[in-house]
């Protein structure tokens, strides 16, 4: 395609030797009057332009490139079609990172199998008992850990490796992923599927560790008062 617009920049001037025209002084572009016997003799040669299919396929190209990219309007927030609204446009803008979400598709499973393989070697090379945090519900424990908690026992006195199933997550979600992910947990309490403690705890929004604190404390002390009135009612077994 280049080299077709290069070519037709520079078109070309066919002179016969009937014309008596002198080609120097053709090329010679200063010059405002040129002598000659015939015209007839002389004729421009203009490159054609390439076939229409040429020019749609090298859009196509163009158009593959922009969306593995991401650049293209979606992802610049400026949508066709009317679209104004900013959820719909956040939903636009997380479909337009194609390339990023390939990206991150291989990020975790390399992260995947990298988890497996520190399974394996603690599984084959922890001889020794060691105390290790995990988080349960949110809180650090302390709990012992030994290479024989990775097996379990099979019919007829077999120990077989566990099989784990390994799913990453990212901690920091997108604005669409964080929306659309929010707005399930709702739709599933209101359904009554899940208890607010639940839906408090799958949803993705800044500061839930301490609101499930407080929740957490806040049935602890409802817990505590409806022991003490049970054991303040007479008939009661305390």
């Amino acid at each position: 395609m280049l080299k077709n617009a290069l070519m037709a920049s520079h078109n070309k001037l066919l002179v016969t030797e009937a014309s008596g025209f002198d080609v120097d002084d053709l090329r010679d572009w200063s010059k405002e009057v040129h002598r000659g016997e015939s015209l007839g003799g002389v004729t421009w040669f203009s490159t054609p332009p390439l076939p229409a299919y040429i020019i749609g396929y090298i859009e196509s190209i163009r158009e593959g490139i922009k969306q593995e990219s991401g650049a293209n309007d979606f992802s610049r927030g400026m949508p066709d079609g009317g679209v104004t609204a900013a959820t719909a446009i956040s939903a636009l803008q997380e479909m337009s990172n194609k390339r990023a979400r390939m990206i991150a598709r291989s990020l975790h499973e390399s992260f995947r199998d990298a988890v497996r393989f520190e399974i394996e070697v603690e599984r084959e090379f922890n001889f020794f008992t060691r105390r290790v945090n995990v988080t349960v519900d949110g809180e650090v424990q302390e709990r012992s850990f030994e290479s024989v908690m990775l097996m379990r026992r099979a019919p007829g006195s077999v120990f077989l490796p566990l099989e784990f199933c390994i799913s990453v997550k990212a901690q920091q979600e997108t604005r669409y992923s964080a929306m659309s992910q929010n707005e399930l947990i709702l739709q599933m309490l209101q359904s009554g599927i899940v208890r607010p403690e639940q839906a408090v705890e799958l949803m993705v929004f800044e500061g839930k560790d301490q609101l499930l604190k407080q929740l957490r404390e806040r049935r602890e002390q409802e817990e505590a008062a409806n022991r003490e009135k049970n054991e303040g009612r007479p008939g009661l077994p305390a």
